[in-house]
């Protein structure tokens, strides 16, 4: 058995069942890659938040891969890019057929459309080859799938950025996340520190109820 990542109940199976099991590791377990550059902007508006996407993918170099937490989501973040700025897009998600999966994929790798919009299901296990920028639409409620995403791009010796947009109603990561880039030497938000603090105060649970002002 061969598994490309290692969640604690997985470890705990292969314990369990597996023969001297063997665990290989490329880089620090845990830690996002250093040739990926962190970069978190928090807005106060879902409004403002559009707005800043549609900023980044008329600036930025393609391919990019735009991250939502949902389907529905997804499809919602393909219909706003192609309104606000026109841009061509692809989506992938489980709510897709498998050849439609493998044709959002191929006209994405081939250069043909610029962005692909994704839920997890492209958090792993697919290689994408020359990404240079993943945003964080909606970002990730745990801190494995937020650097499961950021490792999409910064790739093969490449480097890459990604990018995240947070709202308070991501709060519920604000302390996983403010300790990933203090880690990795990336700029803090207040308004992100100010929640992280909040919630370590009322007991150090990433899954508090901190509230931002």
């Amino acid at each position: 058995m061969f598994s490309a990542t290692m969640p604690p109940v997985v470890e705990r199976l292969t314990r369990q069942f597996l023969y001297r099991p063997m665990t290989v590791a490329v880089g620090e377990t845990g830690r996002s890659a250093t040739a990926v550059e962190q970069r978190v902007e928090y807005f106060s508006t879902d409004a403002r938040k559009r707005q800043r996407l549609a900023e980044l993918l008329r600036k930025l170099e393609p391919p990019i891969i735009v991250f939502a937490n949902t389907k529905k989501s997804v499809d919602g973040a393909a219909r706003a890019i192609d309104a606000d700025t026109g841009i061509r897009t692809v989506v992938l998600h489980s709510g897709k057929a498998q050849d439609a999966r493998e044709e959002s994929l191929a006209a994405f790798k081939s250069g043909r459309v610029p962005v692909l919009v994704a839920t997890d299901v492209l958090g792993r296990g697919i290689d994408i080859e020359g990404v240079a920028h993943v945003i964080n639409y909606e970002i990730p409620q745990k801190i494995e799938q937020y650097t499961h995403r950021i490792g999409r791009t910064g790739r093969a010796g490449r480097t890459g950025v990604a990018w995240s947009l947070a709202t308070a109603e991501d709060k519920d990561i604000f302390f996983d996340l403010k300790a990933r880039l203090e880690a990795a030497g990336a700029h803090v938000p207040p308004e992100l520190a100010k929640g992280a603090g909040r919630r370590a105060a009322a007991g150090g649970s990433a899954f508090g109820s901190a509230i931002i002002d």
